[in-house]
C-alpha cells in the first residue's frame, strides 16, 4: 500500500515538474500600445516558447468593471498583435489592464493622433479659482474633456473641464488650493497630454 502511494506521489510530482518546466519556458511580455488610423489601437507583445493560435485571446480591463475584447494574432515576425476597438481612446492617459491568456499588464492608453490639445494659459479668475485653457484640434466629445493637475509633491487636484462656447477650446477650473504652489511648476494633464506650467499669483 505504501509502495503504491509512493508511486502515485512520484508520478504526480513528475507531472507537476514537467508542467512547471513547460510553463516556465513560455513567456509573454508587453512591448507597446499605439494607434492605427482607421483600425483602432494595437497592443504588441513578444512571446517566448511554443504558443498556439487559439491561446491568443485577451481583453482590456477598464474602470467600473468594463471590458473590451481584443482580436489577437501572430505577426510574420513571431510577435503577437492584438487589435483593440477605437472606443478605448476615451481612456487616453489613464491606466488600464491588458490581459492576454491570463497574463496581465498595466498599460497607459496613448492619446489619439488625430486629437491634440494645445495649452494656452493658466490664470486666476476671481470667484472661480484657477482656470486653464486649451485649444483643441480634431473632433472631440464632451466625455473626453477631462484632466487633473500633478503637484510638486506628486498629489493631484481635479480639473472641472468643459467646452468653452464651441468645441475648439476647453476651459478647466482648478481648486483654489493651487494658490499655495504659486511660482512653482506643476503638470497639467489634459486627455493624457502633459503640460508643465508655472502657477501665477491670484489676480488682485
Amino acid at each position: 500500500m505504501k509502495r503504491k502511494a509512493f508511486s502515485l506521489f512520484f508520478v504526480l510530482s513528475l507531472v507537476m515538474t514537467l508542467f512547471s518546466t513547460a510553463a516556465a519556458s513560455r513567456k509573454i511580455s508587453f512591448i507597446s500600445m499605439y494607434e492605427v488610423t482607421g483600425k483602432g489601437y494595437v497592443a504588441l507583445f513578444d512571446v517566448k516558447g511554443n504558443w498556439r493560435e487559439d491561446e491568443l485571446w485577451g481583453f482590456v480591463s477598464l474602470p467600473r468593471n468594463r471590458q473590451l475584447n481584443m482580436d489577437c494574432n501572430f505577426r510574420d515576425d513571431g510577435r503577437v498583435s492584438c487589435v483593440i476597438p477605437g472606443s478605448i481612446s476615451r481612456y487616453a492617459g489613464r491606466m488600464v489592464k491588458v490581459v492576454v491568456y491570463g497574463y496581465a499588464f498595466d498599460v497607459v492608453v496613448p492619446p489619439e493622433v488625430a486629437k491634440r490639445p494645445v495649452f494656452q494659459s493658466l490664470g486666476h479668475s476671481p470667484g472661480k479659482g484657477y482656470v486653464a485653457k486649451f485649444k483643441l484640434t480634431g473632433k472631440w466629445h464632451a466625455d473626453e474633456i477631462w484632466g487633473f493637475v500633478v503637484l510638486p509633491n506628486e498629489k493631484q487636484l481635479n480639473m472641472d473641464c468643459k467646452f468653452n462656447e464651441d468645441d475648439r477650446e476647453a476651459v478647466c477650473v482648478i481648486s483654489g488650493s493651487l494658490e499655495q504652489w504659486k511660482q512653482k511648476t506643476v503638470k497639467l494633464v489634459f486627455y493624457g497630454y502633459v503640460f508643465p506650467a508655472t502657477v501665477p499669483g491670484k489676480t488682485p
